[in-house]
């Protein structure tokens, strides 16, 4: 009895594993501009770039992703933005009323990662 209820469990274990992504891949919402995303919301890259690496192979650019809230990871770099960015970009700027707080990591080429607050 344990010996098939250890197999179930793993067969149950990859199926998870492998369709947990695809799921997840079908509920983002893809856009080519901030403009295609909910008021809320800004486009963010699909591929972020790595070290020097710099390739965009898809055809969307990104997927709209809600605007920082408190305590959400930011990028310094767009710390001047109020309002939704038009274009596609590698992090969601905070909402209003909240500001990109750096918290001293650079992350190659991207610059300062920070999170959102008052």
């Amino acid at each position: 009895g344990s010996l098939l209820t250890t197999i179930n469990m793993k067969a149950v274990i990859i199926l998870m594993a492998v369709f947990t992504p695809m799921v997840h891949a079908f509920a983002l919402r893809m856009c080519n501009t901030g403009s295609e995303c909910n008021a809320d919301e800004c486009c963010v890259s699909n591929n972020p770039p790595r070290g020097r690496r710099f390739l965009d192979t898809h055809s969307h650019l990104g997927h709209c992703v809600p605007m920082g809230t408190d305590g959400s990871s930011c990028l310094v770099k767009y710390s001047h933005l109020t309002t939704r960015p038009e274009d596609v970009v590698y992090a969601c700027p905070c909402s209003n009323g909240l500001h990109c707080h750096g918290d001293g990591v650079n992350e190659v080429p991207l610059g300062e990662r920070g999170h959102c607050a008052s």
